[in-house]
């Protein structure tokens, strides 16, 4: 599944078992550049 291309502020994750990965990486795009967070769940 192809969403683009990931760079230093844009950061994909396929599941929710990567949360805390994710939690993670969005932490410190924040605390570099500050900025609002959008977060996209899908559901089957």
């Amino acid at each position: 599944m192809n969403f683009g291309k990931e760079n230093e502020l844009l950061e994909f994750k396929l599941t929710t078992k990567e949360l805390d990965d994710s939690l993670i990486d969005i932490s410190a795009i924040l605390n570099k550049y500050g900025g609002v967070v959008v977060l996209k769940l899908r559901t089957k």
